[in-house]
């Protein structure tokens, strides 16, 4: 049986592109630790100047670790306090949340797969106080990127 060039072609290329596709989330915690290019929208309502808070926006790219870290550690308070601590674990077989915590309170992203990408939101949350009613939220999507 002799098969045609175009027919190896398309075998060839159907065998080879199956392989290298990352899914993060729905492939489990191996698919999903790797590196990410992060955007993030504003954060509604804005903080006030007040605030004294360090970086609004998380570091970019970040690596979630398989061991559950994420780094690099985001600089989110203000003067006098250090980076925050970063982590990540997947919720059922759609979510993915990362959050970093600064003990009292933290923020927390919550992302779902869309197509090649992460989307979600990030919000602030105070784990044993009351916060802001209503807590500022931001808008976040995440990009698998080679690691460096």
């Amino acid at each position: 049986m002799r098969l045609s060039f175009l027919s190896l072609l398309a075998l060839g290329l159907c065998a080879c592109g199956v392989h290298g596709v990352r899914a993060p989330v729905t492939g489990g915690r191996n698919a999903t630790a790797g590196c990410y290019q992060l955007s993030f929208g504003p954060w509604v309502p804005a903080f006030p100047p007040s605030a004294n808070l360090g970086s609004l926006t998380p570091p970019s790219p970040l690596q979630l670790r398989a061991s559950g870290d994420v780094t690099p550690r985001w600089a989110f308070l203000g003067a006098g306090f250090n980076s925050l601590p970063g982590s990540w674990e997947l919720r059922g077989t759609d979510s993915l949340i990362v959050t970093w915590d600064a003990g009292e309170m933290g923020v927390e992203m919550r992302l779902t797969p869309v197509a090649d990408s992460l989307a979600g939101y990030a919000n602030l949350v105070f784990w044993h106080m009351g916060g802001s009613d209503p807590a500022p939220l931001a808008t976040v999507s995440m990009v698998p990127v080679p690691c460096a």
